[in-house]
Order: C-alpha cells, then sequence, then structure tokens
C-alpha cells in the first residue's frame, strides 16, 4: 500500500527548501504540483509537494524530516495523509511541531 503526504508550504521557497530535503530521504518519491492560477493570472507557481512512499519506517523518516526542516524555520505547513485509511489535514508551524509529529506518525502507519 502507498501512502501519500500532500503538503502545502508559505511559499514557493519554501516548497523549493523543503522539496530539497525530502529528495534526500531514500524510498520517498516528491512531486511538485503546480498551482492552479485564478481568474485573471498567468500561473501561481508551486503549490504543493505530494509525498509518496510505501510502508515500513520510510514514511516516518519523511515526517522526521519535514519536522527538522520546520524546526528550522518560521514557516507555516499544512500535511494532508491519504491512503492509510485517514484522510487527514493537520497544519503544522514551529511552536506545534513536536506536539503533532506523534499523531501525524499514526496517521502515516494506519493507527490513527
Amino acid at each position: 500500500m502507498t501512502t501519500r503526504i500532500d503538503i502545502v508550504a508559505g511559499s514557493a521557497a519554501d516548497v523549493r527548501s523543503l522539496l530539497t530535503w525530502l529528495r534526500r530521504v531514500d524510498g520517498v518519491a516528491v512531486d511538485v504540483v503546480p498551482a492552479v492560477p485564478g481568474p485573471g493570472e498567468q500561473g501561481a507557481g508551486w503549490e504543493l509537494l505530494s509525498v509518496a512512499f510505501g510502508t515500513g519506517g520510510i514514511g516516518i523518516a519523511a515526517l522526521q524530516t519535514v519536522q527538522t526542516w520546520l524546526e528550522n524555520r518560521r514557516s507555516t505547513i499544512r500535511i494532508r495523509v491519504k491512503g492509510t485509511g485517514a484522510d487527514r489535514e493537520v497544519e503544522l508551524d514551529a511552536s506545534n511541531v513536536a506536539d503533532l509529529m506523534p499523531l501525524l506518525e499514526k496517521m502515516v502507519d494506519g493507527t490513527a
């Protein structure tokens, strides 16, 4: 079974930075999904990262990478977990990442 998490970051720079970090995690496939332009816009840049991984500890490694990245910034990101029987969304920032990480790990491994 493949689990996918979608990560929405606050800016294009945050998306590029987190993409670089996540591409270093073995066993994780990361795609950048373009934003849908609004009326009258030519394009809005990159909207989210779609991160896919199989079973095992790979998802936890990806989440730990996100946690470390986020703790070094003042950004806020939203993470949506799909594919484990859960379809939930969690908003993380540097102030709540430690509290919410156990919930995210349970969501990724299908126990929450």
